[in-house]
């Protein structure tokens, strides 16, 4: 297949692409008649990449392959704490700088950041929770809310 044998592209009055279709149909029939077929060339994985997969890799060994429902918090997240406060970062470090999560060896910039990541689906996962909340009944919701309401009636009362 020569040089000059290639489709080429034009433009329209707007200046958007119009392909020649019957060349390319032609290409397509050429190629097929001489059994050509498109090489893809494996490339070779850098090494930031190789070391991206290997943490995937150990992270997912490391999660349960049970789920179990997802479930509100029962402690509270203190991240007042560190508003205003000084610290001294080590450029070895990683986990210095900003908030690190432990369980998904990853580091993030602020405490907004740091949320989304807590309520995401890889972190979650990582947990051994599903993204699914479990159902309630109607008799279920309402002793839920006849337990708060006493919580907060007792709460009020001196």
């Amino acid at each position: 297949m020569g040089e000059g044998s290639r489709a080429v592209s034009k433009t329209d009055a707007l200046g958007r692409q119009v392909w020649d279709k019957a060349a390319y149909a032609t290409l397509a029939a050429e190629k097929a008649r001489t059994g050509e077929v498109a090489k893809q060339v494996p490339k070779e994985e850098t090494e930031k990449a190789r070391l991206r997969r290997e943490k995937r890799e150990r992270l997912n060994a490391k999660a349960p392959k049970e789920r179990t429902f997802l479930e509100g918090r029962t402690e509270r997240l203190k991240l007042e704490t560190k508003l205003g406060t000084q610290r001294f970062v080590n450029a070895a470090d990683d986990a210095a700088i900003g908030f690190h999560c432990a369980t998904c060896e990853c580091t993030l910039k602020d405490s907004a950041a740091y949320m989304d990541h807590l309520n995401g689906k890889r972190h979650n996962r990582l947990l051994g929770k599903s993204m699914r909340v479990e159902r309630k009944d109607a008799d279920q919701v309402k002793d839920r809310l006849k337990a708060l309401k006493q919580k907060k009636l007792t709460s009020l009362t001196p």
